[in-house]
């Protein structure tokens, strides 16, 4: 029997992203969120065509990092017998990365028959609610997917296990990955998570709307003041939204400090780790304005009716700006349609910056639960 490699299962997953991300290019590209699904493997295709067409905020699959197909012959042909068996696999994003996660899985399958494979995905917010009802039964899944901001209080509570093991024995073969890529799953010396690729955080811009509304497109040094000015302004001349897409997200507070050389918090978690609250103060005064001049969806309205990359005022023409992650353009750009005229811009800093707010980060990775009851056969 051949090993199931967990840098091999990544490699699927990141060749199945960067075909999907080709073909994209060359047409326009993905939808988001979703309805929960629970399968197995091998009825991928009836669950799929039953599926609702939704996608997720939060995050198309990343394209960076992907392997050749020497580079996947070679993985192969390391894997020497592994332990098989059955393994529980979830995750959250997209209608369209459900589709190329399952298809992966599929063709993982196709390879390695002595594995077994039952799966669950649901979007973003689900997603979270479902592992924390699974962590207070004792059942996580043996693999999840996980996120940066998250994978450290899982880690604190005991509820995801260190990998090194499975390193050091050979079961995941690490050595063509480069060393900044497997820093970001550390946790005191320990990894603890693997990353799928690396994104960072944009605005995406209708410029038919800028241009209805008679504006340039902003500068790559523009500040949240210029972002205040311009969304009023596509309300003002066009009567649709300036921005949508969650101005609310702690990331984006985090980036407006990084751009004054700070951050939200400390570099151990223990503290705040800026010493100005005023750009603070600015941001979130901006954000009422805005509400109150009904160039941006009231905080309230979001909370009461969701929506998703595919099912909002931006993708339906009727806003001028969209927050997203770098890795969710392609989805976005599927659910808008082909004929749309988008850009994607970096985030604004705040006045007086010294520097960019944008930073990478791993956008998602992949942990094996304290709770697996194959973790071998996760690894």
């Amino acid at each position: 029997m051949k090993r199931l490699n967990f840098r091999s299962l990544l490699v699927y997953l990141l060749i199945a992203a960067m075909a999907l991300f080709v073909v994209a290019c060359s047409s326009s590209d993905t939808g988001e969120e979703e309805q929960p699904a629970a399968t197995e493997a091998s009825s991928e295709e009836e669950a799929m065509e039953e599926e609702e067409m939704a996608e997720e905020e939060e995050a198309a699959e990343p394209e960076e990092e992907t392997a050749t197909e020497p580079e996947e012959e070679a993985m192969e042909e390391e894997m020497a017998s592994g332990p098989g068996g059955a393994f529980q696999l979830q995750w959250w994003g997209s209608q369209n990365r459900h589709e190329r996660t399952i298809a992966t899985v599929d063709l993982f399958l196709e390879t390695y028959p002595e594995y077994d494979i039952t799966y669950e995905f649901v979007g973003w917010g689900d997603y979270w609610t479902s592992l924390a009802t699974k962590a207070a039964g004792g059942n996580l899944p043996d693999v999840i997917q996980q996120d940066y901001a998250r994978f450290f209080q899982f880690q604190q509570d005991g509820l995801i296990v260190p990998l090194d093991p499975y390193v050091d024995s050979g079961l995941i073969d690490l050595s063509n990955v480069p060393a900044e890529a497997i820093a970001g799953g550390m946790i005191d010396g320990e990894l603890y998570a693997l990353s799928l690729g690396t994104n960072s955080q944009s605005f995406v811009l209708d410029l038919d709307v800028f241009a209805e509304a008679g504006l340039d497109i902003p500068a790559p040094d523009w500040t949240w003041a210029d972002f205040e000015e311009i969304a009023m302004a596509i309300h003002d001349a066009t009567g649709k939204f300036g921005v949508v897409g969650g101005l609310a997200n702690p990331q984006l507070v985090n980036s407006l400090y990084l751009s004054l050389g700070e951050g939200l918090y400390n570099a151990d978690g223990t503290a705040l780790g800026f010493s100005d609250t005023q750009p603070l103060v600015d941001y979130f005064s901006m954000m009422v304005r805005l509400q109150d001049a009904g160039a941006m969806v009231s905080r309230e309205e979001e909370i009461a009716n969701p929506t998703n990359l595919e099912n909002n005022a931006f993708v339906s023409g009727n806003a001028g700006m969209f927050f997203a992650h770098t890795n969710q353009y392609v989805a976005l750009y599927t659910a808008a349609g082909a004929d749309r005229n988008l850009m994607m811009v970096p985030l604004p800093r705040a006045v007086g910056a010294t520097q960019s707010a944008n930073y990478l980060k791993p956008s998602m990775f992949f942990s094996i639960t304290s709770h697996a009851t194959n973790p071998e056969a996760g690894a």
